[in-house]
């Protein structure tokens, strides 16, 4: 079973929650020794093409759980740009 998106322009506010949230990730871990400080996400773009999702198997399904194996294929534009010391 394949998905089709309808990939949108992405609002100003959903595109600065993603990159709130994108950096707020970058920075939970340890990061490696030449990476001295706090990564930002600078720039998200999220581009023009949606990707394509495809369930390959689907292990467990419950009202309150999902659990499956999806193929993801990205093939668009998008980018974004990080930042640190």
């Amino acid at each position: 079973m394949a998905f089709k998106f309808n990939w949108p322009d992405f609002t100003t506010e959903f595109v600065e929650q993603a990159k709130n949230l994108l950096t707020t990730a970058l920075n939970k871990s340890n990061k490696p020794a030449n990476i001295v400080d706090h990564i930002v996400v600078k720039d998200l773009n999220m581009g023009t093409k949606p990707p394509e999702l495809e369930i390959m198997e689907i292990g467990e399904l419950a009202v309150d759980k999902f659990r499956g194996i999806f193929k993801l294929i990205y093939t668009g534009d998008a980018h974004l740009t990080l930042q640190t010391k």
